[in-house]
């Protein structure tokens, strides 16, 4: 892209064609006030407030927003003339904005009262030693003109909408409302709901929710992104701030938080994620997590250091699918070396790395990828002194990602602990020396596949090596499923190896991120390290093996069944619910079982996917990969605390539909559980203005074992009179059961 040389403000700038006058002046540190521009977000500029006016030498000012940099354009920043524009766009919007509003009273952060601040229009607003008092001066609600006379502030628009309160956690001021756009490209362009637009026109003007439902009613999610947009206290957080920890610190503290402090954090976002923090303290050589442990929370060093350890073992225990334990011979499970490590407890592994390795606020940060995708722990982590640490939810951690500073510092640090704390436990990769894995680190990428995509084809050039990191990928070779990977498993290495077109053909199952190798780095490793190319040839028997098996006629009426196993996504099933159909009876003991334990709400519908002489229910299979755990604007959903299996709903849940699929008007929006096993059950609900109770919906899944009691088995399987029904892994059981019935290999 050619540049263009400008002048702003006298100095000379050279920036890329198409840039904005906006950006251009960022570059050197010049700030031109806005609205409805936030250039974090990276929503599309409209140039609707116009506060970012400059004078460009046109008859009339531009918009810095939207006006491209041009070669030889003079640009004037701030003068006289520009500066009155801007304070009588400030004046005009305040004389319609109650002052103090929700956001100002309660933050000191609406952009519009502080641009009425800087301009001398409004008194700075303080609060007195009473939380959430006004000084008294203030109370009046008075603007000053340009005579110094005070008038009254605030004076209602032609028309203006009444609060909307109907969402019990967000809540809408029209009378707030500047009209930005901000909430309205958010909704679209970021959460991509199109729920938010325009209604009316001119002075009428205001913003609402599929063709002016009230918030409760409309389509909306609840995820949260107009509160983030907004720049006044138009919407605001009105819920409950009893978040999953109870001993949560409080927004004060939020505020005053290490890595909040400074960044481009919404104060109504972060109120929303009020119960999310807490502080943790732990002593020199305690056990902070374990490898392979479900865990759905980030810490960040406040002070202190932590040690990395890693397990020699490749696969975490129970992940070896049963293909390749039925052609390898590994019926059992790895068991991990072990080794005593300080604290009188034994962890797996050997000491890689010691974070803070940096300054950086997110090279502090730990546990970042199993808090963002309910993956196992990939290390155990170890205090190497007294240290403090701040305990966080994903909806916190999401919120620090909306600062573009250290969203890219934050990609840096995975890349490279993705390298220390992933590839080491890869069959291929765990031996090299670590000096050699250091030089992996910029040269690995993750790419993502959706449910379906196509990773290569058969026949196409060995490009690259693939490493499974979250997900599931099929290997089909004409037509017929031969294989299936999951987490740690590579793939595409003997197309590389050889140098010859790929053999079959690859794609994702579901949501999968893989790391990939470029065949010349490959190439370069296998070279100079010949225990890689050993192990290669030792898979390439393995192969062979297999492909022998696969051409029986009896291995045929396997690889249909595995083709139908696929299909059906049975082997995300860690806990799956079978029914015997050659056993049951139709007699719905198992649902009456269910509802009994579930105030009357049964989480079992005994209806689903045949397979073989099984039927699959309605209900919770604890996936290896939920999707129903991404998502969720209030952390609601995770996996249980324990480390057990159990996805669990919390009480704080908004019922948005996000994670059962489903919106107000109960249509099929595409998120959350594909296989129908989350549910919406009716509850009441408080208006928090009115006081009025009203029904509302919450999400509810089956919680396994929680409804067991002494019977160390959930209720469903306990009640069956026939034992028709069970709770199976699925990888065990249709590699031990379905596998025989074809007889070994």
């Amino acid at each position: 892209m050619s540049n263009v040389n400008l002048t702003i403000d006298g100095k000379t700038v050279t920036v890329p064609a198409g840039t904005s006058v906006f950006d251009a002046a960022a570059g050197i540190g010049v700030r031109i006030p806005a609205l409805c521009h936030n250039p974090a977000m990276g929503l599309e500029t409209v140039g609707v407030c116009r506060m970012c006016v400059v004078d460009t030498g046109g008859r009339n000012f531009a918009a810095s927003c939207t006006r491209p940099c041009e070669e030889g354009l003079k640009v004037i920043t701030s003068s006289q003339e520009v500066e009155a524009a801007r304070k009588g766009l400030v004046k005009l919007l305040l004389a319609e904005h109650p002052r103090p509003c929700k956001r100002h009273q309660e933050t000191l952060d609406c952009e519009l009262e502080l641009l009425g601040e800087q301009y001398g229009f409004l008194e700075p607003l303080r609060q007195s030693n009473t939380p959430g008092a006004l000084h008294p001066s203030l109370m009046d609600h008075a603007l000053a003109d340009d005579y110094g006379t005070l008038t009254t502030l605030y004076s209602p628009r032609t028309r203006v909408k009444p609060p909307d309160t109907s969402n019990f956690s967000i809540a809408i001021d029209h009378g707030a409302c500047i009209v930005c756009d901000r909430c309205v490209r958010a909704c679209s362009d970021i959460a991509g709901h199109d729920i938010i637009g325009r209604m009316d026109k001119g002075g009428r003007t205001t913003i609402g929710f599929d063709n002016d439902k009230s918030m409760r009613d409309s389509g909306c999610v609840n995820c949260g992104w107009c509160m983030v947009a907004c720049p006044t206290g138009a919407i605001t957080y009105s819920g409950s701030q009893d978040g999953y920890f109870r001993d949560a610190l409080p927004l004060e503290s939020m505020m005053n938080l290490p890595f909040i402090r400074g960044k481009n954090v919404s104060s109504a976002f972060l109120k929303r994620g009020v119960g999310g923090v807490r502080l943790r303290q732990f002593k020199k050589g305690e056990v902070i997590f374990r490898q392979n442990e479900r865990g759905h929370t980030a810490f960040y060093i406040d002070s202190g250091k932590v040690d990395i350890y890693l397990e020699s073992a490749s696969e975490p225990p129970k992940q070896r699918g049963w293909l390749e334990r039925l052609f390898t011979g590994k019926r059992g499970e790895d068991r991990p070396e072990a080794l005593e490590i300080g604290d009188g407890r034994m962890a797996p592994g050997k000491l890689i790395d010691q974070i803070p390795d940096g300054n950086s606020i997110s090279s502090r940060l730990f546990g970042e990828a199993s808090c963002r995708n309910g993956q196992p722990r990939s290390a155990t982590i170890r205090a190497a002194e007294d240290t403090i640490a701040f305990e966080m939810l994903r909806s916190m951690l999401e919120i620090l990602l909306l600062d573009p500073v250290f969203r890219e510092d934050f990609a840096n640090v995975t890349r490279y602990r993705l390298v220390h704390n992933y590839l080491r436990r890869t069959d291929l990769l765990r031996d090299l020396p670590p000096e050699e894995l250091r030089k992996l680190e910029g040269r690995v990428s993750l790419v993502s596949f959706g449910p379906g995509q196509v990773i290569f084809e058969r026949g196409a050039a060995p490009d690259a090596l693939y490493i499974v990191r979250t997900g599931h990928v099929k290997v089909e070779r004409d037509g017929v499923i031969v294989n299936t990977l999951s987490r740690g498993e590579f793939f595409g290495e003997m197309a590389v190896l050889d140098n010859v077109a790929r053999s079959a053909t690859c794609a994702a199952v579901d949501h999968a991120e893989l790391v990939r190798l470029d065949s010349a780095d490959f190439r370069d490793l296998l070279e100079r390290f010949p225990t890689i190319r050993e192990k290669l040839e030792a898979a390439r028997q393995r192969h062979k093996l297999r492909d022998a098996a696969i051409r029986t006629a009896a291995s045929r009426s396997r690889s249909v069944r595995l083709q139908q196993y696929v299909e059906q996504e049975l082997f995300q099933g860690q806990s799956l619910m079978l029914i015997d159909l050659e056993k049951c009876t139709r007699c719905d003991e198992c649902v009456r079982a269910c509802a009994q334990s579930h105030h009357g709400v049964s989480r079992l519908i005994r209806d689903g996917l045949r397979f073989d002489k099984y039927l699959v229910p309605t209900s919770c299979r604890s996936c290896h990969d939920p999707k129903c755990l991404s998502g969720c604007p209030v952390d609601a959903i995770h996996r249980r605390s324990d480390g057990g299996l159990a996805i669990v709903i919390e009480d704080y849940c908004t019922g948005c539909g996000f994670c059962f699929g489903q919106d107000a008007d109960g249509n099929n929006t595409g998120t959350g559980c594909p296989f129908g096993n989350i549910l919406p059950v009716p509850i009441e609900r408080t208006d928090p203005v009115s006081g009025q109770t009203y029904q509302h919906r919450k999400a509810a899944v089956c919680d396994l074992d929680n409804c067991s009691g002494e019977t160390r088995e959930p209720s469903c399987v306990y009640a069956c009179p026939h034992d028709a029904a069970q709770r199976v892994n699925a990888h065990e059981f249709f590699g031990k059961h379905l596998l025989a019935a074809d007889g070994a290999i």
